[in-house]
């Protein structure tokens, strides 16, 4: 066999073992991310738990005119309903989400390994989805916590 020859049989076995090294080492971050799937589902479906309590306990104090934050936000007008807006939002966003999320999490004690891997591999699908839900909910905490950072600005102006 003449040298350029047997350089073109080691260039190609090089390459083939360099695609399957990358091929192993994809292989392993696909596992990897099925086996965290379920967990990180879990934990981002405990966060939401969180945040629906949190718009929970704003809306009645947004709709009796008699409590403090009512008060406050009162003192600018329009405040009320933005903030009454957004919460709206919030709540549609939010069972939204759940809804993805319980359809992904629902049942997986009784589910055969198959089932499970199947779940979890559907869930890596519907993770960039799943993760701009998240990302418009973030927004609108942060403008709910806007709002009620303007009111607390707009009672110290008054109060001076």
């Amino acid at each position: 066999m003449d040298p350029i020859t047997a350089f073109g049989v080691a260039t190609g076995a090089m390459q083939l073992v360099d695609f399957g090294a990358g091929s192993l080492l994809c292989f392993i971050k696909i596992l990897k991310a099925l086996k965290e799937a379920p967990e990180r589902l879990k934990i981002l479906l405990d966060d939401l738990e969180h945040f629906a309590r949190f718009v929970e306990y704003l809306r009645p104090q947004l709709e009796d005119t008699n409590s403090a934050l009512y008060g406050l936000l009162s003192a600018s007008p329009g405040q009320p309903d933005a903030l009454n807006s957004i919460l709206g939002s919030a709540d549609s966003a939010m069972l939204d989400l759940k809804c993805v999320l319980q359809s992904l999490i629902q049942n997986q004690t009784h589910q055969s390994l198959r089932a499970k891997a199947w779940r979890a591999i559907i869930s890596l699908r519907n993770e960039k989805a799943i993760l701009q839900k998240t990302h418009r909910l973030e927004k609108l905490k942060h403008e709910i916590i806007r709002e009620l950072e303007l009111c607390n600005i707009g009672t110290q102006v008054i109060q001076k």
